[in-house]
């Protein structure tokens, strides 16, 4: 048994994936109270939205519960603490649930920034240290005062080392990735290029820009433009996750015949009532 195990996960898989879980959310999860079962609970939800192409809501059954050692008998009451403390969300009773990042932030706050700050002194002290490959190949030592802006990886500062697979989700047909994750448009003002995202392969980083994703979808997923010059733009403003979805619910209601033109409306009304600029 122990062999088989060994074959299956073994140095080789462990670089064949990964979820990609925002910091400042793993930061929370792990200084927050939280028992056993609500911990394992939403690394489960985690798993099953970040960590699968960052799809928003996580399906189950009480019964699936069994995976993370959870008995259907005490799943319920465990789900039920988590809406509670709205540190879980669900989708209009039905069987799927999504992680609140907002109220996160606020328990954070309720617990005391104390663990958090030490977490952060933490990783500032990880990522100055030496680190070594391949025995005696050492790797420069990355200078930093405390803990930088922006923590790098591979992944997201250069092309070493190959791609991580994804995994592909047969249910929803426009998240699979296709061969180009990016086009080029011109701006007729300036003649600057700049870079266009393809929302068909667009993998969001945080709440606002999955919300963004779930906004264009909703309103206008028919064109591909729109998502970057209307929807991601917002995210990209500041335009909190929770308002996307109202004025999404907002702008089907009413019928609107450009429900773009009216989102672009309210987004303008919602910084000018806050005095935000770009």
């Amino acid at each position: 048994m122990e062999k088989e195990h060994a074959e299956t996960i073994n140095a080789d898989t462990l670089t064949e994936g990964f979820s990609r879980i925002p910091h400042a959310l793993f930061n929370a999860l792990l200084v927050i109270d939280l028992t056993s079962r609500e911990r394992r609970v939403l690394e489960l939800i985690l798993r099953l939205t970040y960590g699968c192409l960052g799809q928003r809501w996580a399906r189950f059954n009480l019964s699936d519960f069994q995976v993370v050692g959870i008995r259907k008998s005490h799943a319920r009451a465990v789900i039920d603490g988590l809406l509670k403390r709205q540190l879980i969300l669900q989708y209009d009773h039905t069987k799927a649930y999504r992680i609140n990042e907002e109220c996160l932030a606020t328990e954070v706050t309720k617990s005391g920034t104390f663990q958090l700050n030490k977490l952060t002194e933490l990783i500032g002290r990880q990522l100055q240290r030496k680190t070594y490959q391949n025995g005696n190949q050492e790797v420069p030592e990355i200078v930093t005062s405390g803990l930088p802006n922006k923590e790098l990886t591979g992944s997201q500062t250069g092309n070493s080392g190959r791609f991580p697979k994804r995994e592909l989700l047969t249910l929803n047909n426009d998240r699979i990735p296709e061969s180009i994750d990016t086009v080029k448009i011109i701006k007729n003002s300036d003649r600057n290029t700049i870079a266009f995202e393809n929302p068909k392969t667009f993998i969001s980083s945080n709440a606002e820009e999955q919300a963004a994703l779930d906004a264009w979808k909703e309103l206008e997923s028919f064109n591909p433009y729109a998502f970057n010059t209307t929807y991601l733009k917002a995210a990209r403003r500041g335009l909190p996750a929770h308002l996307f979805y109202q004025f999404v619910s907002e702008i089907k209601q009413s019928n609107a015949e450009k429900p773009g033109a009216v989102f672009n409306k309210k987004v303008a009304d919602y910084f000018e009532s806050h005095k935000k600029q770009l």
